[in-house]
C-alpha cells in the first residue's frame, strides 16, 4: 500500500505522461506540413523553339518570356486562341486567353484559357508523389473538373504546368471532357525562356 503523502505526486506524473503521449500524438486537424521546393530545370536543347511560332508573339510577350527563367510552353496557332494576358516572374509564368464559339440555336460560348508554369512547388510530406489519371504530351499528367472548370496538370523540364478551361455556357462540349483539353496540351509549343 502507498503512503498517502505520495498519491499527489503520482497522479501529477501520470498527468505529465499522459500529456507527453498527447503531444507526440498527431492531430488529424492540424494543417499539413509543407515544404517550398524549387525545380532542378532540364532544358530544351538550344534552338528548338518553335520560331514561327515565337514570330506570331507580340513583342512584349516575347520581351517577357526572354526574363522568365524557366521554359514557356505556348498554345500553337491553328488553336485560335485570342491573347488577353501574360505575366512572367521568377518564379512563374501564367497566359490568359480566349475562345469563342457559336452554340445552336444561335448561342454562343467563350472559354477562358490558362496556361501556368511555375519551378516552385509546395511538397506536402503526407501527400501521395503519383495521382496520375492520364497521359498527355508522354507524361503522367493529373485531369480534373471542378466548378466546370476542366483542368490538366503534370511535370515537364522538371517545371510543374497547368492548364485549366472555363467556359461560359453549360453546353460547350470544350468543358464537359477532357478532349479539348488534351488537344490544347497536346498544341503547347517551347518558345523560349531565359536560361
Amino acid at each position: 500500500m502507498m503512503p498517502r503523502a505520495w498519491k499527489p505526486f503520482l497522479v501529477l506524473g501520470l498527468l505529465g505522461v499522459a500529456a507527453c503521449v498527447q503531444r507526440s500524438t498527431p492531430d488529424p486537424a492540424a494543417p499539413a506540413q509543407a515544404a517550398l521546393t524549387e525545380a532542378r530545370l532540364s532544358w530544351p536543347r538550344p534552338g528548338s523553339e518553335d520560331r514561327a511560332l515565337v514570330q506570331t508573339l507580340l513583342p512584349r510577350d516575347r520581351a517577357v518570356i526572354d526574363k522568365t527563367p524557366m521554359p514557356v510552353l505556348w498554345p500553337s496557332a491553328y488553336m485560335k486562341l485570342n491573347r488577353t494576358a501574360f505575366v512572367g516572374q521568377d518564379a512563374f509564368y501564367s497566359l490568359a486567353a480566349t475562345s469563342t464559339i457559336e452554340l445552336p440555336p444561335g448561342g454562343s460560348s467563350t472559354a477562358t484559357v490558362t496556361v501556368q508554369g511555375t519551378r516552385k512547388m509546395l511538397q506536402y510530406e503526407n501527400m501521395p508523389r503519383n495521382i496520375s489519371n492520364r497521359t498527355y504530351r508522354d507524361k503522367s499528367a493529373f485531369f480534373t473538373v471542378n466548378e466546370g472548370i476542366v483542368s490538366a496538370t503534370w511535370f515537364e523540364f522538371g517545371v510543374s504546368y497547368s492548364v485549366d478551361v472555363e467556359c461560359s455556357a453549360l453546353g460547350d462540349a470544350r468543358c464537359s471532357g477532357d478532349e479539348y483539353l488534351r488537344e490544347l496540351v497536346e498544341s503547347l509549343r517551347f518558345v523560349g525562356g531565359q536560361r
